[in-house]
């Protein structure tokens, strides 16, 4: 049978406690805490902004769920297996800080004469961004769409490729005509000329910023719970980097390797794997 006594009491000592208040009859208030009473003698207390905080040790557990989750999230599957995945803004952060990712176009290249009279949402474009799309399915890729915002409020199709192999994803950018794609791990990024003047170079970066006032030159993310994210990625575009190529990087590898020898210096262990790929 329903106490209403006990009931009445519990309405009027919850009509009593401040927003925020903590109330119990089974625990003690933490060490530290400040304690009150009401009016009707009901002890409460407020937590201090250091008991909201979380631990170091609860903190670390967040964040190792977070990558356990994101990585099979977003692991690359087998042929036909790619598919479109959604992220929280926290699994957001970790693969903008942590992860293994790419940004490919299939948009307008306007640094190309016959594109850049056409307007962005032309349907040659619409239908190369499906077409990209369906590429990645058919590579096992794991894939976000996402909008970018770059010289005014031009609107560019995106896609955010998770778990990336940098050869292809510059082999993308070369076959779908974009000016460039950028490739990104552990937090460093590069971004890669495809095609145009400038291909074979790049330039390099670390880092990205939240950038939620921004008006132009940022990406735009929409989460798994409709949130839009403004993101940029930090570059230094004041030096280009040449892309050497696996191949002349193997040939520089041979070079230092002679003159060690030549110098009578202890031969490198890299060398044992440079051998392995010229057979």
């Amino acid at each position: 049978m329903l106490n209403h006594k006990l009931l009445k009491l519990a309405i009027d000592v919850l009509k009593e406690l401040p927003q925020g208040a903590v109330y119990s009859t089974t625990r003690k208030p933490p060490k530290g805490a400040k304690v009150f009473t009401t009016t009707g003698g009901t002890e409460y207390w407020m937590p201090s902004q250091q008991d909201k905080k979380p631990t170091p040790q609860n903190q670390k557990n967040t964040n190792e769920a977070i990558a356990k989750l994101v990585q099979e999230k977003v692991k690359r599957g087998d042929t036909g297996e790619g598919r479109e995945v959604e992220l929280s803004k926290d699994e957001l952060s970790y693969v903008l800080s942590t992860g293994s990712y790419a940004l490919v176009s299939g948009g307008r290249n306007s640094n190309i004469k016959e594109e850049a009279d056409l307007d962005e949402q032309d349907e040659k474009f619409v239908q190369r961004h499906e077409e990209l799309k369906s590429e990645l399915v058919n590579s096992g890729y794991a894939h976000t769409e996402i909008t970018g915002h770059y010289g005014g409020e031009e609107k560019s199709f995106l896609v955010m490729v998770h778990d990336q192999d940098e050869s292809e994803m510059k082999e993308l950018g070369k076959k779908y005509n974009q000016d460039s794609v950028i490739v990104a791990n552990q937090g460093k990024q590069k971004m890669f000329f495809t095609t145009g003047e400038n291909e074979g170079s790049y330039f390099s970066g670390s880092g990205w910023e939240q950038t939620q006032d921004a008006k132009t030159d940022y990406t735009l993310f929409k989460t798994s719970d409709g949130t839009l994210i403004k993101f940029s990625l930090n570059f230094d575009f004041d030096n280009m980097n040449t892309d050497e190529g696996e191949s002349a990087q193997i040939e520089k590898a041979i070079i230092e390797q002679f003159l060690h020898i030549i110098h009578r210096k202890p031969p490198d262990q890299n060398l044992k794997k440079i051998t392995r790929v010229l057979v």
